[in-house]
């Protein structure tokens, strides 16, 4: 297991001097390098989060699409290394739209979330008005490969 990142997003009451930006859709496995299921990331929430909070949001089933999502990256930036792993996924990328839409997902200080690492996913600001006054609140950790896909359906395949 590894640990290689920290995720948060400022209390309300300071947030003005960070540059939060919006939603930034990404997959944190290269198609071209590493293709197949290779790590399963995390993220423990600290705190409650739903949408007046910002959160973890993700793209149910993209895994499935991550040989296509890949293919249109390079189309997009052609001077992706074959090394790095974040891709940043096209704003306009037909992933984001059709079939599965965008998902944000609540969570209770404490809950879990695992992902396969093909998956489109990203952290989003605050949406909308209503905020409450937190510290920050997310941390997020990737694992490497050691899983048993037990089940005889495919339902990791592209």
């Amino acid at each position: 297991a590894s640990f290689e990142a920290f995720s948060m997003f400022p209390p309300k009451e300071v947030e003005a001097a960070w540059s939060l930006g919006e939603a930034w859709f990404h997959t944190d496995q290269n198609g071209v390098s590493r293709p197949g299921l290779q790590t399963i990331q995390s993220l423990t929430s600290l705190y409650d989060q739903d949408a007046s909070s910002g959160g973890f949001v993700v793209v149910p089933r993209s895994q499935r699409k991550h040989t296509a999502v890949t293919k249109r990256v390079y189309k997009a930036a052609p001077q992706t290394a074959s090394a790095q792993q974040f891709l940043m996924v096209p704003p306009n990328d037909p992933i984001l739209f059709k079939p599965h839409r965008p998902q944000f997902v609540r969570t209770k200080a404490g809950d879990s979330i695992l992902w396969d690492s093909r998956t489109v996913h990203c952290s989003t600001p605050p949406l909308g008005e209503q905020r409450p006054r937190t510290p920050p609140r997310v941390a997020a950790a990737e694992f490497p490969r050691r899983v048993s896909l037990a089940s005889s359906d495919d339902s990791h395949g592209e």
